[in-house]
């Protein structure tokens, strides 16, 4: 068992009379880091939120749309349909993203 053994106060240097201000500085780094990405990833998540409900009612609609095809191709051109705007959402998901990440970076760096 190892004993932890204290040692001696000793009074403080000119240099340690800065010491405050260093370690303000020390700390403010990483906790201003943590604000950002704080702020980033809300920002992220209720983008990621949103375009999960918008993907979600279009599937709700597709679905709604089935019954009322009259036959086989109808419902294969209704399911190309959904498909490709499935997929061209997605593609603009990920330019969404990209500004969401930029005004971030950019408003945490203006400020």
């Amino acid at each position: 068992m190892s004993r932890i053994e204290a040692k001696p106060a000793t009074p403080p240097t000119s240099n340690q009379a800065a010491a405050p201000t260093e370690f303000t500085t020390w700390v403010a780094g990483p906790l201003a880091a943590n604000a950002m990405l704080g702020g980033i990833a809300s920002q992220l998540a209720q983008e990621m939120l949103d375009f999960a409900g918008r993907r979600m009612r279009a599937q709700l609609d597709f679905m709604a749309e089935v019954p009322r095809c009259g036959d086989v191709p109808q419902l294969i051109e209704a399911q190309f349909r959904f498909v490709e705007t499935a997929t061209r959402d997605y593609a603009d998901e990920v330019g969404h993203v990209a500004e969401v990440i930029r005004k971030a970076t950019a408003a945490t760096n203006a400020s």
